[in-house]
């Protein structure tokens, strides 16, 4: 299975089960490396960093048990000690209920599977949800509305604190098959706004809301998120984030409105063009602003990706980083 374009990017939706109950299973992947440069130190005991690894090495396997209306999903990013999402499903209501280990339903950039991403990391709001913890998740819809709430490991990493998300998508765009104007073409464009909220029972204040808008069209796709936090950020290993291939802790302060904006074009047939810029409204007073180009073989599901990001910050300086990645999707 090929990928669609990675200008418009899937949007994130309920999926009923009675989609699923149409195959017995379903496959697919991602896989992705990449070359690092940067006058950053990256590492311990180093000026600059230069380095290759593999970044992403995503497979999943999805289905119903047979003869059953329970379904499940595994996924497994082999380039990551960790298992991503491994969960049953089944009917509840309208809706389903989702148990065993999965992505909180907070952003659109932490819900997604960072294969599918125009940029080659997540923003750094979506990956302070991007890894999968246990829990139990109910999830509908309804006309144009979109629903989760969901309990899950806190962020002490061990399981003895809970983490309760809940959000609620409006798509006030939808794509249409057949325009009413004589004449017109059909559109593709979709649009979503959506609003989530978190609490973490690890330490008293550890809260907070974030509110997301995406538009997509056949040749662009434009997206802001902006995150609220509460009195106290709480940053153990629970909250523990990929960020250039590397697992840092998040770095976030109290009563703060980090924020990302981001937009990408289709330039040529297979040529797209993105940029996105992020405040993280620490104390360090954070920002990164990224440029990408991506290429998209006309040989099958390979996509390069040339990125650069600008870092800026108070306590470590000013920074230039420069990725090459080579992907793939199946």
């Amino acid at each position: 299975m090929v990928e669609p374009p990675v200008v418009v990017e899937p949007p994130v939706v309920v999926e009923p089960l009675q989609n699923v109950e149409e195959k017995l299973l379903d496959f697919g992947g991602h896989f992705r490396g990449v070359y690092l440069s940067s006058d950053l130190a990256l590492e311990r005991a180093s000026e600059d960093t230069i380095r290759s690894d593999i970044r992403l090495a995503h497979f999943h396997v999805q289905g119903r048990l047979a003869g059953t209306s329970v379904g499940f999903r595994l996924e497994q990013d082999f380039a990551s000690p960790e298992l991503e999402q491994a969960y049953f499903f089944l009917p509840l209501g309208k809706g389903d209920l989702q148990m065993g280990r999965f992505r909180s339903p907070f952003t659109v950039s932490n819900m997604r599977d960072e294969g599918t991403l125009f940029f080659l990391e997540r923003s750094r709001i979506g990956a302070l949800f991007g890894e999968g913890r246990r829990g139990v998740q109910a999830l509908g819809s309804s006309l144009s509305l979109d629903w989760a709430i969901a309990l899950q490991d806190g962020g002490d990493g061990i399981g003895q604190n809970l983490l309760t998300v809940a959000r609620v998508t409006h798509h006030f765009l939808t794509p249409s098959e057949l325009s009413n104007t004589t004449g017109a073409r059909p559109s593709s464009a979709s649009g979503s706004i959506s609003a989530s909220g978190f609490k973490d029972t690890s330490v008293e204040g550890s809260d907070g809301m974030a509110l997301d808008l995406h538009l997509d069209g056949e040749a662009y796709s434009v997206g802001m998120e902006v995150l609220f936090l509460g009195g106290y950020v709480y940053t153990g290993n629970g909250y523990a984030t990929e960020w250039l291939g590397t697992r840092r802790l998040a770095n976030f302060s109290p009563r703060s409105t980090p924020w990302a904006v981001q937009g990408a074009i289709l330039i040529l047939p297979s040529w797209e063009v993105g940029l996105r810029v992020q405040d993280s409204d620490n104390d360090a007073r954070e920002a990164r602003v990224d440029v990408a180009l991506s290429r998209r073989s006309l040989l099958g599901p390979l996509r390069w990706t040339g990125q650069y990001s600008r870092l800026r910050s108070d306590t470590r300086g000013d920074a230039g980083i420069l990725q090459l990645g080579l992907g793939m999707g199946f």
